[in-house]
């Protein structure tokens, strides 16, 4: 028996049950995932990876967790039911509520079905209109700081200087832009008129982006970016 296994066995009865059936449609469907358990301060649980795609499932007092790499999962498993929390990255569902075990396959079949592993591919899932908007802030990117390398990570188009650069992603109203705290902090002043966080910025699809802007915060954090390399570089 493996240590996934293992857990499962040592659930409560009702949890106990909704965990192997999640358990079961993973190990059926995605025979190729990786499992594992997943140990943190807090709690342990179980969880299924492809590339950096993640599944996982925890048993907590008096409901299921689960956890999903890809946000939009979240919102297919907790659509039309308010029951059910959904916060970033995971939802609740309490052992008093029905197991919407269909919703949470198509959750699971949303994280691993389209593993997205170029640029070009995370770009081609979306509307000719998205599409244009993402092409043009790659190539700002691009022409910002042309030594950048592309990847995908967290299934987001990811650049690279000497460490990731940038990220961005498409999302139902918005593209996000991930250049990280130092570049909210510097640019705070002007983000007044957008949604932003510690290191996200959103920018409404509906309205030009603004495309200069983002050229000079990806060239700031280039700047950033060579200045701490070369930091490293004296300290060796």
């Amino acid at each position: 028996m493996n240590k996934v296994d293992e857990y499962v066995n040592n659930l409560e009865a009702i949890r106990k049950e909704r965990c192997g059936l999640v358990i079961d449609y993973i190990r059926t469907t995605y025979p190729d995932v990786e499992e594992t358990i997943t140990f943190s301060p807090k709690t342990t649980f179980p969880v299924f990876k492809k590339g950096d795609i993640y599944v996982g499932i925890g048993s907590m007092k008096g409901h299921i967790s689960i956890h999903f790499a890809k946000q939009e999962a979240t919102k297919i498993v907790a659509e039309d039911n308010p029951k059910i929390k959904a916060m970033v990255g995971c939802v609740n569902i309490k052992d008093t509520v029905t197991f919407p075990l269909e919703k949470i396959k198509n959750a699971i079949d949303y994280c691993f079905k389209f593993v997205i592993s170029t640029v070009d591919e995370y770009i081609l899932q979306f509307s000719s209109d998205v599409q244009t908007i993402l092409q043009a802030v790659r190539t700002v990117v691009k022409e910002s700081a042309p030594m950048v390398e592309e990847k995908i990570s967290y299934q987001m188009p990811t650049f690279v200087v000497h460490g990731n650069l940038v990220y961005f992603a498409a999302y139902t109203k918005h593209i996000g832009f991930y250049p990280g705290a130092s570049v909210i902090n510097a640019f705070q002043n002007r983000l007044t008129e957008y949604k932003f966080s510690k290191g996200a910025i959103q920018f409404p699809i509906e309205k030009p982006l603004p495309y200069e802007f983002i050229r000079e915060m990806i060239q700031f954090k280039v700047e950033e970016s060579i200045k701490k390399a070369e930091g490293k570089k004296k300290k060796r």
